[in-house]
């Protein structure tokens, strides 16, 4: 029962603990993990003197850990930080599972409550998934229309590709439940477990999660014949056994890849292994730059900013492959001890299911659980997502269960995780401590009070200098004062905390363009010049930066400079030539005179191409073919001006122009609030996904030169949404 708590809870903590949400429960996981983590160090280890469990792997975790600590050292960064204290966490909740399993025999119960837990994300999935088709649905009039593409949900976990990676681990352990279960009202349940299960694998849209499915069910399947193959020869023969067996699975291969070519071709990362390539090259790019200790645990995304234009690539924060992560992160020495480490574990649960005579269906569910984790680690890396890892230390903890009691140290007391567990809360409440008035700044931030918003975001970045996040924040929001203010104190508090932000993470281009700007608007006109050359030096395939680069030389009559500039910009955006910015002097209309008859630039995105194919229709005058693909381009989710645009013109066209009012001024808002690059996908990757943090919700400091990259040949008219200058 005891550790039925601790896994529902602890499992509770960390699918809370991600995201978002993470941002707004620290103070309540510093406190979940302090009464967990320590109060049943010191029950068990204290008050009823518990001996540490032996493993067979300390060794290798204490290597693994000193690897990790010596790249961090060499490499410091406060994301770095976490990512060890992470592992730590993940080893004090393997140790404690093992203790209590130990102790209360309940390996069936903890199988259960991952199941249980498993089956509740699973659910929010599902409700998720009900929500958004019944809201296509009813956009349609309750006609069933099949949209572009399926639904890829999000859930609880961040992304869908960890929820399914937490199912996949549960998975096996159902076949063993269900044969267990003494209770008709049970199989019921878990056969409602598997329906959702099923379900939730094609709205995952996730290949990985279908790869660890197949590999699943084929580990389990071959475990059991193993272990009965004289029964199956005895009733079916040799060679009639081999032979069903090759059959099923030449099956279930051909369903796997029939399946697998359908989830492949989602918008969200293309066919079959596109885009995973260009991760894995990065990686082994970053690899070969430190070879023998990596870049330093948590660098990966940082140093990809040196690797790949970001933007308008795509920022890959992670390498998508756990053993390439590791070897960018912790070089040699690290993927050495890692493999090490995984090595050690994987041995011991094999030799208790093949030789030692334990559990055996527990340790077989066990042993497939932990093959598709593996398999489904090759194209993704969850080991910054406690909910997944923390499942995984329960499921090796199973795994690890005989028929005897675990040996133990005769002189080690399990006392002794007092010291990690410290470590562990202790980094949480730091976290949390510093944190908390940026979360107090981004309500204030909410409200439109930007003075007390850049206050208390620079009370946060006084508490953790060393972090660029606070920095940025800070900038930013200080930022927002002065375009509000025009106080020239919030103008220099701003370009403080960028300086200090770029020092700490010398490869974000975006900050450097924003303190570009903020030089520009001190009047430190060679300090913007020299900023924003360093923003297009890293994000070459941007540009914004190379036009705002233009304004400003052409600002300081350096014609040949500016016009290099803007030309290098129009190159990369020539649909930016329609924009009326060129026609307003006759220096920019000389410029723009070879870009001005090329034709807007396509997109691949499948919006994109549906936004398009709808203004098309309107312009030929078929407002109901106009109409539908509309509605289509919405599925993406978001709020895009040209689809208001058109969307408020279609129901101008059909009179109701109380309807076109409404659209028409929501796109005003829209834009307005358009303070960001390219789209919101950067600035959450910087904020939720390399740190861990809600943060504000635009990149750009006031004052960046914008023209739209989004013109449409409206009835014969030439219409671009027009953005602040």
């Amino acid at each position: 029962m005891a550790f039925v708590i601790l896994d529902v809870l602890v499992l509770g903590y960390s699918v809370l603990g991600w995201g978002v949400l993470e941002s707004r429960l620290l103070p309540l996981n510093a406190g979940v993990a302090g009464v967990f983590f320590i109060g049943l160090v010191v029950w068990r280890g204290w008050l009823q003197r518990a001996l540490l469990p032996k493993t067979g792997a300390e060794a290798a975790f204490v290597a693994w850990l000193a690897v990790v600590a010596l790249s961090l050292v060499i490499n410091f960064t406060l994301p770095g930080l976490a990512r060890l204290t992470m592992w730590v966490a993940y080893g004090l909740v393997f140790y404690l599972c093992l203790d209590l399993l130990d102790e209360n025999a309940a390996a069936l119960q903890m199988a259960a409550a991952l199941v249980a837990v498993a089956g509740m994300v699973n659910l929010l999935a599902l409700a998720e998934m009900y929500a958004r088709y019944s809201s296509w649905m009813s956009a349609w009039g309750g006609h069933w229309v099949w949209p572009p593409e399926m639904l890829r949900f999000m859930s609880v976990l961040g992304y869908s590709g960890a929820s399914m990676a937490l199912s996949n681990l549960a998975a096996p352990f159902t076949v063993v439940l269900y044969r267990r279960a003494r209770k008709a009202v049970w199989r019921v349940g878990l056969v409602y477990w598997w329906l959702m299960y099923g379900v939730a694998v094609f709205g995952a849209s996730s290949r990985g999660a279908l790869v660890g499915v197949v590999v699943w069910i084929g580990a389990y399947a071959a475990l059991w014949l193993r272990e009965h193959k004289d029964e199956v020869f005895r009733v079916y023969g040799r060679r009639k056994g081999l032979l069903l067996a090759g059959v099923g699975v030449l099956s279930a291969a051909a369903v796997f890849f029939g399946v697998f070519l359908v989830l492949s071709r989602h918008s969200s990362h293309g066919a079959l292994l596109s885009g995973r390539d260009v991760f894995w090259r990065a990686a082994l790019w970053i690899w070969r730059e430190h070879l023998w200790l990596g870049a330093g645990p948590g660098k990966f995304g940082f140093e990809y900013l040196r690797y790949a234009s970001v933007p308008p690539q795509f920022w890959a924060t992670y390498s998508h492959n756990t053993l390439l992560q590791v070897l960018a992160d912790e070089g040699i020495l690290g993927l050495t001890a890692f493999l090490g480490l995984a090595f050690m574990v994987a041995r011991r649960v094999w030799n208790g299911w093949s030789r030692e005579g334990g559990n055996r269906g527990l340790q077989r569910a066990a042993l497939a659980s932990m093959g598709a984790f593996a398999a489904h680690s090759l194209v993704d890396d969850f080991t910054t997502v406690p909910g997944v890892m923390i499942a995984l230390m329960a499921v090796a903890a199973i795994g690890y269960q005989r028929p005897r009691a675990l040996p133990r140290f005769a002189r080690a007391r399990l006392v002794w995780l007092l010291v990690p567990s410290l470590e562990v809360v202790g980094v949480l409440a730091w976290t949390a401590w510093g944190y908390a008035p940026l979360r107090g700044a981004l309500q204030a931030a909410h409200q439109g009070d930007w003075q007390q918003a850049a206050r208390l975001g620079a009370v946060s970045a006084e508490r953790v200098p060393s972090s660029a996040f606070y920095q940025t924040e800070a900038g930013l929001l200080y930022a927002r004062w002065w375009e509000e203010s025009g106080r020239d104190a919030a103008l220099q508090a701003a370009l403080r905390y960028f300086e200090m932000s770029t020092v700490v993470e010398p490869t974000v281009a975006v900050n450097h363009a924003n303190l570009s700007v903020l030089y520009w608007n001190a009047g430190q006109r060679a300090a913007a010049i020299q900023s924003m050359r360093r923003a297009v030096d890293l994000a070459p395939e941007e540009p914004l930066f190379a036009l705002n680069l233009g304004w400003f030389y052409e600002n300081l009559g350096d014609e040949d400079s500016a016009r290099f500039a803007y030309r290098r910009a129009l190159s990369l955006s020539p649909q930016w030539a329609a924009d009326p910015f060129w026609a307003q002097n006759e220096f920019r209309r000389d410029v723009v005179s070879g870009f001005a008859s090329l034709a807007p630039a396509k997109s691949s995105s499948r919006r994109d191409v549906l936004i398009e194919q709808a203004w098309q229709s309107f312009a030929r005058g078929d407002l109901e073919e106009a109409e539908r693909l509309s509605l289509l381009a919405s599925w993406f989710g978001g709020e895009d001006p040209r689809l208001l645009l058109l969307q408020g013109q279609i129901a101008e066209r059909r009179g109701d122009r109380d309807e076109a009012a409404r659209l028409f001024a929501r796109r005003a808002e829209v834009l307005a609030e358009r303070r960001y690059v390219l789209d919101y996908n950067f600035i959450w990757l910087y904020t939720v996904g390399v740190h861990r943090r809600e943060g504000v919700h635009f990149d750009l400091v006031p004052g960046f030169l914008r023209v739209e990259a989004d013109c449409a040949e409206i009835v014969g008219r030439t219409v671009c949404e027009a953005r602040q200058r």
